[in-house]
């Protein structure tokens, strides 16, 4: 396979079909693209719910501008 021109990958459009401007196709990448908000697609794979079922030592870190910063800011109750 030859190396991804990433320049031209990044411009891709739509962004539905971006896994292919890599040369791949990735189910979970267009599974992903078509829930773009919170919906039952996420809520079946989601953990968030789940923290305080969770135990081993666990440690999650963020950070300022993490998107996954609200997740790891949860505290079990």
């Amino acid at each position: 396979m030859p190396p991804t021109n990433w320049p031209q990958a990044l411009k891709h459009l739509p962004i539905a079909t971006a896994d292919e401007a890599v040369g791949r196709r990735n189910q979970f990448y267009r599974d992903w693209v078509q829930h773009p908000t919170r919906d039952s697609y996420w809520d079946g794979i989601s953990f968030e719910k789940a923290q305080d079922q969770v135990t081993v030592p666990l440690l999650n870190v963020g950070g300022w501008y993490d998107i996954f910063l609200h997740g790891n800011a949860q505290r079990p109750h």
